[in-house]
């Protein structure tokens, strides 16, 4: 939780100035190309102000749906980042294995937020193409 917190206050921050924030890139898409990053803030910057985002952060932040993990019925395909800043293979781990039946992928890269350059976007789009047409 202490990183979400550190990014509720990066986001606060950043749109209240309507500037980028470099340590909020760095933390949910490390290798960005100055492009990628100038467009995800453009796109922060666009979708509502910082005061819902930061609403949005916390609320999240504090929801937790463990308990109903169990009852899910529908064919489940669970990915994760290996090396995510923000959340902790871990966890992905946790749902994945809570879930009757789901299939868990851990894919290599460190970004919360996958790039096109990403190592691991290859192998997203080859797990998600396998599973819809298993399910089909």
């Amino acid at each position: 939780m202490a990183v979400w917190a550190m990014f509720a206050g990066l986001t606060r921050t950043a749109i209240v100035r309507l500037a980028p924030s470099h340590e909020r890139e760095s933390l949910l898409m490390p290798p960005a190309t100055r492009e990628q990053a100038n467009n995800f803030n453009e796109l922060q910057r666009l979708s509502g102000s910082s005061e819902g985002a930061v609403r949005y952060l916390e609320t999240t932040a504090q929801i937790d749906v463990r308990e109903f993990l169990p009852k899910i019925k529908a064919p489940t395909l669970v990915m994760h980042l290996r090396d995510d800043r923000g959340v902790s293979i871990e966890l992905g781990r946790d749902v994945a294995a809570k879930i009757p039946g789901a299939r868990f992928v851990a894919l290599p890269g460190s970004n919360h937020i996958m790039l096109e350059q990403d190592p691991g976007i290859a192998l997203l789009f080859y797990e998600l193409r396998d599973f819809l047409n298993e399910k089909a």
